[in-house]
C-alpha cells in the first residue's frame, strides 16, 4: 500500500512513474518450464483467462507444466461452524470465499459448495495427471465449462452440476468422488487429499 501511495503521490506532482519488473522462473527442468496459477475459488477466474490459459498451454505443449494452487489458510483454532463450512482436515486446509459482494450475484452458491469444488477441482488435477500427458488441459477445459455453464447459466455451483460437465467431457466422475473421500464427522470435514494443499 505503501508504495502505490508513492506511486499517486509522484504522479498527482506532475512526474512520470516507470516501474520495473524482473520476472524470474520459480522452477524449470532443461527446457521445461513450470508454471503456476493460484487461486481462491472459480469466481475468481474470469472466463477469457481460462481460455487464454488454454490456449498458451496448448501452444507450448509439452516444454511447459501447468499446475494449479488453490489458496488455503491454516485456521485450526477457529470456531467449528466455520470450519464445517470452509475447512478441511480439522481447519488445517481452509479455503478463501469470495467476498460478499460476488456471493450476492449468486445467492444459490454456499461455502460449503466452494469447498466441495475446489476438492474436486484438484483431485481432478492430479487424477488426471495420473493418467493423461495433457492433463493440464483437461483441467483448463472443465474449469471453462463449470464457469460458463454452472457459474454463468445455472448461477449455482453443485455436485449435479459437476458431474454433467464431467460427463459431457469424458472425464471418469467416479474417480474424482474417490479420490475426494469427503467425509463430515463431528471432529470436522475429513478427506485423504491434505498432501494436495
Amino acid at each position: 500500500m505503501e508504495l502505490l501511495n508513492i506511486i499517486r503521490a509522484e504522479e498527482n506532482d506532475g512526474h512520470q512513474v516507470v516501474l520495473k519488473a524482473d520476472i524470474e522462473l520459480s522452477q524449470s527442468h532443461a527446457n521445461d518450464v513450470i508454471y503456476e496459477l493460484f487461486y481462491g475459488s472459480i469466481m475468481d477466474l474470469d472466463s477469457d483467462l481460462i481460455l487464454e490459459l488454454y490456449e498458451y498451454q496448448h501452444a507450448l505443449g509439452e516444454r511447459a507444466s501447468f499446475v494449479p494452487r488453490i489458496k488455503t489458510f491454516d485456521c485450526q483454532f477457529c470456531p467449528k461452524d466455520f470450519k464445517d463450512s470452509q475447512c478441511i482436515d480439522d481447519g488445517k486446509f481452509c479455503f478463501f470465499v469470495p467476498d460478499d459482494t460476488e456471493l450476492q450475484q449468486y445467492p444459490k452458491i454456499k461455502p460449503i459448495n466452494m469447498l466441495h469444488e475446489n476438492l474436486r477441482q484438484r483431485c481432478l488435477y492430479e487424477e488426471t495427471n495420473a493418467y493423461d500427458d495433457k492433463s493440464d488441459r483437461v483441467f483448463l477445459n472443465y474449469i471453462y465449462n463449470m464457469h460458463e455453464i454452472c457459474l454463468k447459466q445455472e448461477k449455482r455451483i453443485s455436485t449435479n452440476c459437476s458431474r454433467k460437465v464431467m460427463h459431457r467431457l469424458g472425464i471418469d466422475w467416479e474417480s474424482i468422488k474417490n479420490c475426494m473421500a469427503f467425509e463430515r464427522k463431528e471432529t470436522g470435514n475429513t478427506t485423504n487429499m491434505g498432501e494436495f494443499f
